[in-house]
């Protein structure tokens, strides 16, 4: 029963890998490209700034943005976005954690994050979370299908790692 049901699954990934352009790799001709970007240095730099952050006039005064440290072809990506949840008066003696939300995991960033953040808060931990590049207010204005473009994937990629290691600096 398992060994059927193992290619059942087997079978159905490779489907949706195809459907997104990502189960053949032949047919990327930027897979090359990509694998190059990974294993060169400009992936991930050995020197890292900190992130510039300000954060905007708003009711909450929990929302923050600052210019990525690797800015990319797309305009929107351009400028990391996040939220801080301070732990109290003396939030700055305290230390922080960084929640990230997986691909486009609207549940989590928006509800269940400043949930984790008021129980972290609580504890002395200050919390920010940031948005990936591409998704959210960091979403193209024009929509490309970036289905199977292994290149790209790179590039977000070393993005987001850039922002994260801004935002600890």
């Amino acid at each position: 029963m398992i060994a059927p049901l193992a290619k059942l699954i087997d079978w159905s990934a490779r489907q949706v890998l195809a459907t997104l352009g990502l189960g053949k790799p032949e047919g990327n001709p930027r897979l090359e490209e990509a694998l190059q970007f990974l294993k060169g240095p400009h992936f991930i730099p050995a020197e890292s700034k900190s992130a510039q952050v300000e954060f905007r006039p708003n009711p909450s005064g929990l929302h923050f943005h600052f210019p990525t440290p690797r800015p990319g072809g797309v305009a929107e990506n351009n400028v990391g976005h996040g939220r801080f949840y301070r732990c109290g008066e003396n939030w700055r003696e305290q230390p922080a954690i960084i929640l990230l939300h997986g691909r486009g995991d609207l549940v989590n960033h928006w509800h269940r994050f400043p949930s984790i953040a008021r129980q972290c808060n609580r504890h002395g931990l200050n919390v920010a979370t940031l948005v990936a590049p591409g998704y959210f207010q960091r979403r193209p204005r024009r929509r490309e299908s970036s289905g199977g473009d292994y290149l790209r994937l790179a590039e977000t990629t070393a993005q987001a790692v850039a922002e994260i290691r801004a935002m600890t600096g």
